[in-house]
């Protein structure tokens, strides 16, 4: 398809995470990693050629979910 890296497909997908999200955190040496079962399985869709994805879940009001919103914006 026109625009597309060589050897990236594009899938007429939907996917949508539902659910929990969570960060490892650690602390020793000052690193954040967001994920948790549903925020994974809509990045990995997107990342493997779903045309559209999306994760749904609540968020706290702290420094971690702040950087995973970060994260799921980018």
């Amino acid at each position: 398809m026109a625009g597309e890296k060589e050897n990236e497909k594009m899938y007429d997908v939907s996917a949508l995470g539902f659910g929990d999200n969570v960060v490892d955190k650690y602390e020793h040496i000052k690193t954040m990693y967001p994920g948790g079962n549903c925020v994974n399985f809509a990045v990995y869709a997107k990342m493997f050629g779903a045309k559209r994805s999306a994760y749904m879940g609540y968020f706290g009001n702290d420094a971690e979910a702040e950087h995973v919103m970060y994260a799921l914006d980018d």
